[in-house]
């Protein structure tokens, strides 16, 4: 740069350089734009063509997360910490694969590669130096974590294997433009993604299955704005400097481009982009920039769990709520709701997210659903509701591919058990001839004796001791009835004459693991339908369902689509820590 800047000054001997040059875009040697001499006219182009960017393999970037916090831990430690670091590159690396390992390793060896390049593909290279790594002490307290994240990663590897969420992705793209009868082309980073693609497009397939063994398929190290491309889509892979800069201030050879990015690199992507909003000199590209940082945020917004999670656990299942049904976790709580059409009613927390309905998104065979904060939404908008017949297929689904949706019985007779002794003990040391009323006021006083600030936020009682039903109530609908704070349930408790260990107990292997199992199962369950709205891909890889019967399953989400007629807002100041 100094040299540059020293021949510029013998080349313009007037004034400083700053006086003489201003920055204007991105920089492009082969192209000579992006610098011009200051008062000399600058053409500034942005691309007239349309823009998707659609992210996959949120399992990659969760795992990539939490290798990375047990190195730095490690690091922070002063061990050295790279056979961790090699396995988190390896899954990045891997991820970015636009078909499947089985196909990139086949022509690996077919092409006679060196060892060396055959290693670096293949992750049990990796997971012997990682279980050597932890075998021989190196992982001090971080040792159990990394046994779990290789297992994981071992179940990531085998659907790497037949194919990545970014080949599903593609391969759905793909399959889209030749049913509405539109040509395409796949731009990949190098000449091994480009054969190795090729294979795996050519694999053999059902008869009845559509081929694309003649979808062209081209690289990226030279301009595509350089060569002679006939397609009415052009669909990359990658996020490499010659891509971003033809996508924001290139001339695209097609006017409908399809940015398809792994989670890993679209956070980086987001992380480099996200600057260059904040630069004046770049606003003539902002809205290109920001319309990409805007797709991304949405599709990171509605992750939702990781597919790679042990669902199977002790924990109980439970069904979501449907609009038919008010989420009893809700009661009392800071929550909105929302009017939709033939009256129905909406009722959920206050950091909910709603899926919008896009009819002008969809027109282009994507889903057409995106996610706001219910907060956020308005009158006027279509929004997607879980419905009782939608759930029950789902769970149905799920359960043919053997994901369990069970729960222990023993549990669930231990809460039912807990709700009978709250209620014999509420009658025998409050005398229920006194009266309902009297019983509840007189808990209260001993609450307050108690703990007073406990007494000042006990404002459920009813909830809590009005559990006479719980015998008859199905266990899809059971919840604790307990408060949510555990110095409120504490004191509740020794107002029944519970003792500590059994407070204790109640609180730890009944309250808390019922509400997490709440989220973990039935909001995983609805996590995992907006997994098939947004980004179908990992699902279709992780769980082996059938592109058929997520597409099934997408179409019959178009029946669950409701107009929203108003949005009531809690007021403000609205708390409440019990329920």
């Amino acid at each position: 740069m100094t040299q540059l800047l020293a021949a510029l000054h013998r080349e313009f001997q007037v004034g400083s350089t700053e006086n003489c040059f201003k920055s204007h875009g991105f920089v492009h040697p082969r192209l000579d734009s992006g610098l011009a001499r200051a008062g000399d006219p600058v053409t500034v182009h942005v691309p007239e063509c349309s823009l998707r960017v659609h992210v996959t393999d949120f399992e990659a970037e969760t795992l990539i997360e939490e290798f990375y916090r047990c190195a730095r831990r490690l690091e922070d430690a002063g061990v050295d910490a790279t056979p961790v670091r090699n396995a988190l590159a390896f899954i990045a690396r891997s991820s970015r694969l636009p078909g499947s390992l089985r196909a990139l390793m086949m022509e690996l060896h077919s092409a006679g590669m060196p060892v060396r390049v055959i290693t670096a593909n293949d992750w049990s290279y990796f997971k012997a130096g990682l279980i050597q790594f932890v075998n021989d002490g190196y992982a001090q307290n971080q040792h159990i974590r990394l046994r779990v994240l290789v297992d994981k990663t071992d179940r990531l590897i085998d659907t790497y294997r037949k194919s990545t969420p970014l080949g599903h992705a593609l391969e759905g793209e793909l399959l889209s433009a030749v049913q509405n009868r539109r040509e395409s082309i796949v731009a990949v980073r190098g000449a091994l993604h480009q054969a190795a693609l090729k294979r795996f497009l050519a694999r053999p397939r059902g008869e009845t299955e559509t081929c694309l063994a003649d979808v062209p398929v081209v690289t990226t190290d030279i301009s595509l704005e350089m060569r002679e491309i006939r397609a009415d889509r052009l669909i990359h892979t990658d996020a490499s400097a010659e891509v971003i800069r033809s996508l924001v201030c290139g001339t695209p050879p097609c006017r409908e481009i399809v940015l398809l990015l792994t989670a890993p690199l679209a956070r980086q992507l987001r992380f480099t982009l996200a600057p260059l909003m904040a630069m004046p000199e770049f606003k003539v590209f902002h809205e290109r920039v920001g319309e990409i940082l805007g797709r991304i945020e949405e599709q990171f917004a509605v992750a939702g769990y990781s597919l790679l999670e042990d669902m199977d656990l002790w924990q109980p299942r439970f069904k979501i709520s449907t609009f038919e049904q008010e989420d009893p976790e809700l009661k009392d709580q800071p929550s909105v709701l929302v009017e939709l059409e033939n009256d129905q009613l909406l009722r959920r927390g206050v950091n909910a997210l709603v899926y919008v309905y896009d009819p002008e998104r969809a027109a282009d065979g994507h889903s057409g659903f995106h996610s706001v904060p219910i907060t956020e939404l308005l009158a006027g908008q279509q929004i997607f509701v879980m419905s009782a017949d939608l759930r029950a297929l789902i769970e149905d689904t799920l359960r043919e591919k053997g994901i369990s949706l069970g729960h222990l019985t023993d549990f669930e007779g231990s809460l039912r058990n807990y709700h009978s002794v709250v209620v014999k003990r509420f009658n025998r040391y409050f005398d229920p001839k006194l009266g309902r009323a009297s019983q509840k006021r007189m808990l209260r006083e001993r609450i307050e004796r108690i703990d007073s600030k406990a007494a000042s936020q006990a404002s459920n009682l009813g909830y809590w001791v009005d559990l006479e039903d719980s015998p008859d109530t199905p266990f899809d609908e059971l919840t604790t009835r307990a408060p949510r704070d555990y110095a409120v349930f504490r004191a509740f408790s020794k107002a029944l004459e519970f003792n500590d260990a059994e407070i204790q107990m109640n609180w730890d292997f009944l309250v808390r693991p019922l509400r997490t199992a709440r989220r973990m199962g039935g909001r995983w369950l609805s996590d995992i339908y907006s997994r098939i709205l947004f980004e179908p891909d990992s699902v279709i890889a992780h769980t082996d369902l059938t592109r058929d019967t997520v597409d099934a399953l997408r179409r019959k989400a178009m029946e669950n689509v409701l107009a929203v007629c108003e949005v009531l807002l809690p007021e403000e100041g609205c708390e409440d820590n019990n329920g």
